[in-house]
Order: C-alpha cells, then sequence, then structure tokens
C-alpha cells in the first residue's frame, strides 16, 4: 500500500466517506464500505481484511460513532492480492 498523508482539517463527516481509507490515531487503516444488500455502512480493518461487526444506516452514524480527534482520510492505492 503506498501512503500519502496530509494534515489538512476536516470534519467527521467528510473523513468517513464511502471509499475513504482512513488512519487513527494508533497508526491503523480503515476502509468504509457498504454492504450491497443491506445498504449498512461499515468499515473494513486493513491490517485484518476483516469487516468491524457494527453496521450504521447513515455515514453521519459511522462518523459520530468512530471518529476520534487525529483520524484523517490518506490518499492510498489499495492493491488486494491472491
Amino acid at each position: 500500500m503506498k501512503i500519502n498523508r496530509t494534515n489538512a482539517e476536516i470534519k467527521p463527516e467528510d473523513i468517513y466517506q464511502l471509499g475513504n481509507i482512513i488512519e487513527d490515531s494508533r497508526g491503523e487503516y480503515y476502509l468504509v464500505v457498504r454492504d450491497n444488500g443491506t445498504d449498512e455502512y461499515r468499515l473494513v480493518t486493513l491490517s485484518k481484511g476483516r469487516l468491524i461487526a457494527t453496521r450504521f444506516g447513515t455515514l453521519k452514524e459511522l462518523a459520530e460513532c468512530y471518529y476520534e480527534d487525529g483520524d484523517r482520510v490518506v490518499n492510498a492505492t489499495f492493491t488486494a492480492e491472491d
């Protein structure tokens, strides 16, 4: 994964958008996804490649639950391999 960091100030609801890769304050990376079957939003932890169990009806709800000071969107290229 190639990562370019930025220190721009962004509101939580702007960070937690579909398709964004987020770095949290501990250096963990997450991908915001939508379940096509239920139209609910979730996070995928990229270090483990697993969906986080909690589901949300809106991106705003997801942001309100998970946002912590220091979270930021990263400009990353994600490549999945077999």
